[in-house]
């Protein structure tokens, strides 16, 4: 399942200082903010996030994640930020984008949370399995397994996971829209006031380095920029996450209530064999989903490590000027 939303953030990994200031340049100072435009071929952007080496290491470091192991998996940490953060003095933007970091960390730590509840989806089902591929399945053995199968909770949250930290994310990017067009308008401000010079000197002395202020604007604003397609990407693939969380409970929640039935039947020879046939014949359906949402999450901790290293370079690059 992919969600053409949710890879625009394959775009946003390919932006840079420059390519931010150009909405800013002298014949534009009146182009509005929008958000990243959906990429020309999303499959094959998929495919290679997937494929990809760093990728397939983000997997199996979750995959072997201790309970409380979100920490490790985030690139850069909380501590090399903050580092970064207290240096970029040049920059008044500071409070909104350490908002995004912190952000980032709590889906993390959800979506590891949430990797573990899959795990133990797919080991609930894991004693069916063998029963699956009998030609004569035992009905006593069937009935047992079905009345352990009853009598576990579903593993999957029946609520929305994100929802909480998606409406975080919703507020902080009309947070960063707003202080986006404040900031341009004070590119806009600088340069009317510099190609004013020559007519008002008084007005341009209001400015010691009209250039260097001009730069720390536009690279505040490319670190905006930046923060706001991040937030953006990262509230959509939580969505996407909670839709298949949904399904798959879903899922669990109608084989329950086939077991049930089946239990209800007692021993009967065919209740019990036609309970295992449509629960067989549904699995793989269910493993596929499973194998999405654990794909996803695993996306969704490469795709937040990714933005991390690009808005600390950016701020690294704001350092610079």
């Amino acid at each position: 399942m992919i969600n053409r939303n949710s890879l625009r953030k394959l775009e946003c990994w390919n932006a840079s200082p420059s390519k931010s200031s150009t909405a800013l340049s002298p014949n534009s100072s009146t182009q509005e903010y929008t958000p990243a435009s959906t990429t020309p071929s999303v499959s094959r952007e998929f495919s290679l996030a997937v494929h990809s080496a760093s990728y397939a290491e983000t997997r199996s470091l979750i995959q072997a994640a201790p309970p409380q192991g979100q920490t490790r998996l985030l690139h850069p940490d909380r501590e090399l930020v903050e580092q970064a953060l207290i240096r970029d003095e040049s920059t008044t933007h500071s409070d909104l984008i350490s908002k995004y970091f912190d952000h980032s960390e709590t889906a993390s730590e959800l979506c590891l949370h949430l990797h573990q509840h899959a795990e133990l989806a797919r080991a609930m089902y894991a004693p069916l399995l063998d029963i699956f591929a009998l030609m004569e399945p035992s009905c006593d053995r069937a009935f047992i397994l079905f009345l352990e199968f009853d009598n576990r909770d579903n593993p999957l949250p029946n609520s929305h996971t994100f929802g909480d930290i998606r409406s975080a994310l919703s507020v902080l990017k009309t947070q960063l829209d707003k202080r986006f067009l404040k900031s341009r308008s004070r590119v806009g401000l600088i340069r009317r006031v510099v190609a004013a010079a020559p007519v008002c000197v008084g007005g341009a002395a209001c400015l010691r380095n009209p250039d260097a202020t001009e730069n720390r604007e536009l690279a505040g604003l490319a670190q905006l920029d930046a923060t706001a397609k991040c937030a953006y990407v990262l509230s959509n693939d939580l969505g996407t996450i909670d839709s298949l969380v949904a399904r798959l409970r879903a899922a669990v929640e109608g084989d329950k209530a086939l077991v049930r039935l089946g239990l209800e039947r007692g021993r009967e020879r065919f209740t019990v064999q036609e309970v295992l046939k449509q629960l067989s014949k549904s699995h793989g359906s269910f493993l596929q989903q499973l194998e999405d949402l654990e794909e996803h999450i695993c996306l969704c901790f490469y795709t937040v490590n990714k933005a991390r290293s690009f808005l600390l370079q950016e701020i690294c690059n704001c350092q610079t000027l």
